[in-house]
């Protein structure tokens, strides 16, 4: 599947809902607890190929997700696979047997919305301020910036890591007090 998504850093998180329920924007999942492990190869050839190999617990599943990199300039665009996994145990245990390693935890908390083709996900990582994500067409996308009335200047490509970095925060060991 093509992902294609942008970034809105340091949002206004009422004011964003309020909004979006003013369109008739759908509420469809909240305050998601999601616990994120990124591997790769010690000398980061996943990374440095612009992909990601992430295994992530969202309340009892684990979900697998490799995504590629096919473009990056006013939208980041991805091939992104992801497939659900019985036991995340099991899967860190393959990993960890191909020489894989595990690069980073770290975890967030999501709110999505749905109108359409296009998914509005506000992140919330410790630390950082919170984001708007917003994923879908290209058009779309473009058409949601405006009527939400979004300073383009505010609108970034940057993977979630980017983000972390740009707030100059360490992007390992991200997590919640529980």
């Amino acid at each position: 599947m093509k992902e294609i998504e942008v970034k809105v850093l340091n949002i206004d998180v009422k004011a964003i809902e309020r909004k979006l329920r003013s369109f008739g924007v759908k509420k469809i999942k909240s305050n998601e607890l999601m616990k994120e492990m990124i591997f790769d190869y010690p000398d980061y050839r996943i990374k440095k190929g612009e992909n990601l190999l992430r295994l992530r617990k969202i309340g009892h599943d684990n979900i697998l997700t490799f995504k590629h990199s096919v473009e990056k300039q006013k939208f980041r665009v991805a091939e992104e696979y992801e497939l659900k996994v019985d036991d995340g145990e099991k899967m860190k245990s393959i990993f960890f047997g191909l020489g894989l390693i595990l690069t980073k935890t770290r975890e967030k908390k999501r709110t999505t919305y749905k109108f359409g083709n296009v998914f509005f996900e506000i992140d919330r990582y410790p630390q950082i301020p919170t984001y708007l994500e917003l994923e879908g067409p290209k058009v779309e996308i473009n058409n949601w910036i405006k009527r939400l009335e979004i300073d383009p200047k505010r609108v970034t490509n940057m993977n979630v890591s980017e983000v972390i970095r740009f707030y100059g925060i360490e992007e390992d060991g991200l997590v919640f007090k529980h």
